[in-house]
């Protein structure tokens, strides 16, 4: 998710600035808020996290070169977050499935 992709007329029913009027528009395994999960991150190095994610998905890495020349920090922060949505992704399927 990012805030500077989000056009205007979405961002109330998102729940950017304060409670979305759908209610608990955004639903993920045991998780829902009214809210936009992005605005509900703070911590600095928890954003910063999901920015290096974000951008590994899209094809980009933090540093020059390929996946070894990567700092080690860089690679758990990219496998922890990616074995999570895994899990995530799991659960779903397997819910759906029922």
């Amino acid at each position: 998710m990012d805030c500077n992709k989000c056009i205007d007329s979405l961002k109330d029913f998102r729940g950017c600035k304060r409670d979305s009027p759908a209610g608990e528009h955004w639903v993920y395994s045991t998780f829902s808020s009214a809210r936009c999960p992005a605005r509900l991150l703070t911590d600095e190095k928890v954003i910063l996290s999901f920015k290096i994610y974000n951008n590994y998905k899209n094809g980009f890495l933090p540093n020059k070169g390929a996946w070894l020349d990567q700092p080690n920090k860089v690679i758990e922060i990219i496998d922890t977050i990616n074995a999570e949505v895994n899990k995530i992704n799991d659960r779903m399927k397997k819910d759906g499935s029922k």
